[in-house]
């Protein structure tokens, strides 16, 4: 009984790939061109990028996405 075909490996390699390569990389792309108040916000997220390439990733989008969330919400007079 097998589980896997070699098709289906090959497209979990490449998932893999983009998790672990491409969505680092894009996270510390968009830390780069965005602006920070501090070098030192800079500095931590991309300490957490790197030790937690996956995770830190996604804690960065999450936390950004938050934060543009917050600063557009219009509250009606």
């Amino acid at each position: 009984m097998t589980f896997l075909t070699p098709e289906d490996s090959l497209f979990l390699w490449i998932v893999f790939a983009i998790l672990f390569v491409l969505l680092p990389t894009l996270a510390l792309y968009h830390l780069f061109q965005s602006g920070f108040k501090t070098k030192n916000s800079r500095l931590f997220w991309v300490f957490v990028i790197f030790l937690m390439p996956v995770v830190g990733a996604m804690l960065y989008f999450l936390s950004v996405l938050s934060i543009k969330n917050r600063s557009n919400k219009s509250f009606p007079l």
